[in-house]
């Protein structure tokens, strides 16, 4: 089983509907998908109940990270839900104790999952606390979707170097040196003055243009390399569950998802699992 998280330290940035659009997608290419939502907010808990297409599991996330003897049903599409108050409770851990939660979620996703599913993704929240870093330690993978704000191109070196829980220092502690950072991905991209000039910014630092999350291996222009616009469809489609590459009868939804599928596509390739 591969594991990729989808994280980022501000919030707003499209974590969740791209990982609601990743399973959907994963699924339909006929892979064993695991979501696990470890966000307290839960938004991709909402969409995928909505949707109706995964087993909602009988163990929450809270429980993952809390119960050693955590397990998981096995079948083809299984959502481990949100708990508001269980996540936030892990916050209160001393952090002497805080191993105790990674160390169980490794567990969970090596022993319990790791023969029933093909794929696990996991939605972390915006606050870099003990459940990103303990899905970092345990993932093969990670995504960092951003938006083009100015508060956000601010951030990037926060998401890369933040103690603890940032994306290289995790890769560079020793704490999971096997973890692969996929790039930044720009969503909710508009047609607009500011996000035309930040992404100008990225494009100029050498050190940035090669975190982000490209379409071809050897990218040439600025073509080869991935975003999702800012997209109506997306984010009516995350409120009512549904799975834009499912819908046909709106011009919308499917001129959207032509722009969306080869993201998707491209992140299932870097994984190896289609």
């Amino acid at each position: 089983m591969k594991t990729l998280v989808f994280t980022n330290q501000k919030g707003g940035v499209g974590k969740s509907a791209l990982c609601c659009l990743m399973a959907h997608h994963l699924v339909r290419l006929g892979l064993r998908v695991l979501v696990l939502d470890v966000d307290h907010q839960g938004n991709t808990t909402r969409a995928l109940v909505k949707s109706g297409k995964p087993l909602q599991s009988a163990t929450t996330a809270d429980q993952v990270f809390t119960d050693p003897a955590a397990t998981v049903e096995a079948e083809k599409f299984v959502l481990v839900p949100s708990d508001y108050d269980g996540l936030l409770e892990l916050l209160d851990y001393p952090v002497d104790e805080r191993n105790i939660l990674a160390t169980n979620m490794r567990r969970f996703l090596r022993a319990s999952a790791a023969d029933k599913f093909d794929v696990c993704l996991v939605d972390t929240g915006p606050n870099p606390d003990i459940r990103v870093l303990s899905a970092l330690v345990s993932a093969d993978f990670v995504l960092a979707p951003i938006d083009l704000g100015q508060e956000a191109i601010d951030g990037i070196g926060k998401l890369i170097n933040a103690p603890e829980v940032g994306i290289a220092t995790v890769m560079g502690s020793g704490l999971n040196p096997s973890l692969k950072f996929l790039g930044m991905l720009p969503t909710r991209v508009k047609a607009v003055a500011l996000h035309k000039e930040n992404m100008r910014t990225i494009f100029s630092s050498s050190q940035y243009r090669s975190m982000l999350l490209t379409l071809v291996d050897d990218p040439k222009s600025g073509d080869d390399f991935a975003m999702v616009a800012d997209r109506t469809v997306i984010q009516q489609c995350q409120a009512s569950g549904q799975f834009i590459g499912e819908i046909r009868d709106q011009t919308a939804a499917r001129e959207t998802w032509r722009e969306v599928k080869p993201v998707l596509d491209r992140i299932t390739h870097l994984m190896g699992v289609a």
